[in-house]
């Protein structure tokens, strides 16, 4: 275990080695994020120490910028660094696809030290702890992205994911990862994702239930009338464009849970 730990740059840490590392007992909870995102990055991690605190102590930041490292080194959290990206970009453009891309590289990272992997993208909230629904019969429990049923596997959402650490899952992360290099990054994290799902790569999925794990339209927008909010465990504040927008309708809705 110790063997595994020092792979992984530490800067400080609030969790044993023995605690860090993530298993079926309990996954290592990722965030990948760079400055642009730190707002956002700041309002889930004041949900889960809110509504899952027993979740903080797995908490592990891919450190991409000085700001997502300082981040880590504010709060304490285990961390490590990958090459600096600064430049997002706009939603789906080329350096917006390089840094979704950096979420595979953190992820595969982590499945390589025989981590399993809670993946949290920045805009979502934790409303309790939902790891009890993970099944861990599956490598890979996603959230569906589409927004009303009938539901497949068409369009899965790789913003929330728990990902079982074996020769499979690292496989086929990596092979997503080359699937967006090839395109010269004109497909996304998630489209890579969704192109190997379609051609049936050898990965048994596991689709979280739509209504526990809503993503914007469903929970903000009502388009599946067979959920209520009552029924999310988090939600993914998608399906709309700009980070301003985002914590507007966070904020309409009482989903604002850091004071900045």
């Amino acid at each position: 275990m110790l063997a595994k730990v020092s792979l992984i740059v530490f800067f400080m840490s609030l969790c044993l080695p023995s605690v860090c590392c993530g298993s079926q007992e309990h996954p290592t909870v990722l965030m990948v994020f760079n400055g642009a995102y730190a707002q956002e990055a700041e309002n889930l991690l004041a949900s889960i120490k809110v509504n899952a605190p027993e979740i903080v102590p797995y908490l592990t930041i891919c450190a991409s910028d000085e700001h997502s490292r300082n981040f880590a080194l504010k709060y304490k959290l285990r961390v490590f660094e990958m090459s600096q990206i600064i430049n997002t970009g706009t939603y789906l453009s080329r350096n917006f696809n390089i840094m979704t891309k950096r979420k595979f590289e953190a992820i595969v990272h982590l499945l390589e030290l025989n981590e399993d992997v809670l993946y949290v993208d920045t805009d979502i909230v934790f409303l309790t702890n939902p790891l009890s629904q993970m099944d861990h019969g599956f490598d890979l429990n996603i959230q569906n992205d589409q927004c009303a049923s009938p539901y497949d596997l068409s369009y899965l959402c790789t913003g929330f994911m728990y990902i079982k650490s074996n020769t499979k899952t690292i496989n086929f992360f990596k092979q997503a990862l080359a699937e967006v290099v090839k395109s010269d990054y004109t497909i996304c994290d998630q489209c890579a994702l969704n192109l190997l799902i379609k051609n049936k790569y050898d990965i048994s999925v596991n689709v979280l239930d739509v209504c526990k794990f809503p993503n914007g339209c469903r929970y903000f927008k009502g388009t599946d009338k067979n959920c209520s909010r009552q029924d999310a465990l988090i939600v993914h504040n998608n399906y709309i464009k700009g980070l301003d927008e985002k914590f507007k309708r966070f904020a309409n809705n009482g989903l604002i849970f850091y004071e900045g």
